[in-house]
């Protein structure tokens, strides 16, 4: 819902998403209702149905890491949003470390970045950890990079919302 509602409020022209699927459906309805915007999709093994969306431009299918940094930070500089939803690991080689130690620092405009599946302030449940063994740490990451950092601000959290 926090994605639907940033896109209607904001009336992108453009966004890129990395990482795509029922996200982009909610984009897709977001920018009917808004009547204008298109989505770039970077994405390595793209569903079918994203490529009869009317609202997607068209579809890089690579993994992100793969896009050379200028070519990427260029790519994603030519939106008014950038979403995230990414592997959502850190690990070597990884799509997290691309994006937010290489690609984020070298952004020089000012947007909207939508991270998904993102649950600050607060770290994972036991039940995420123990019973669904999602060990994400992504946004262990995405914490480092925004503490102290004077070119970025926290706008929502709607993991916050739900205490």
């Amino acid at each position: 819902m926090a994605y639907y509602c940033i896109i209607r409020m904001l009336k992108p022209e453009q966004i890129i998403e990395v990482g795509s699927g029922f996200s982009t459906l909610v984009a897709e309805e977001a920018i009917l209702k808004n009547g204008f915007g298109k989505i770039v999709l970077i994405e390595p093994f793209p569903m079918q149905f994203l490529k009869s969306l009317s609202t997607v431009d068209r579809i890089v299918e690579k993994f992100v890491q793969d896009i050379p940094i200028t070519k990427l930070v260029d790519l994603i500089e030519q939106g008014n949003i950038w979403f995230i939803d990414s592997t959502h690991t850190v690990k070597h080689g990884s799509d997290c470390l691309y994006m937010y130690l290489k690609a984020m620092p070298e952004i020089k405009k000012e947007m909207m970045i939508h991270s998904h599946d993102i649950f600050l302030p607060f770290s994972f449940s036991e039940i995420q950890l123990i019973d669904k063994n999602i060990t994400w740490t992504e946004q262990h990451l995405l914490y480092a990079y925004l503490l102290d950092n004077p070119h970025a601000q926290v706008v929502f959290s709607s993991t916050y919302s739900h205490w």
